[in-house]
């Protein structure tokens, strides 16, 4: 009984140590992946507030 113990113990924290490095991963893979959406949709807002301030500069004769 003693070895199935120190088995069932071992494996157990073996699983455990993989999963915490997948979501390790997983969590730093999510990161970037926000950060890089992030800056995406800032790159698009900004292009397409550049005709409306350029509007809204010319009209009011600046």
């Amino acid at each position: 009984m003693k070895l199935a113990a120190k088995l069932i113990v071992i494996l157990t924290l073996g699983a455990f140590l993989l999963l915490a490095i997948d979501a390790f991963l997983t969590i730093q893979r999510e990161i970037t992946l926000f950060e890089k959406d992030m800056a995406h949709d800032a790159g698009v807002l900004g292009h397409g507030l550049v005709g409306v301030l350029r509007d809204i500069w010319r009209n009011n004769d600046r």
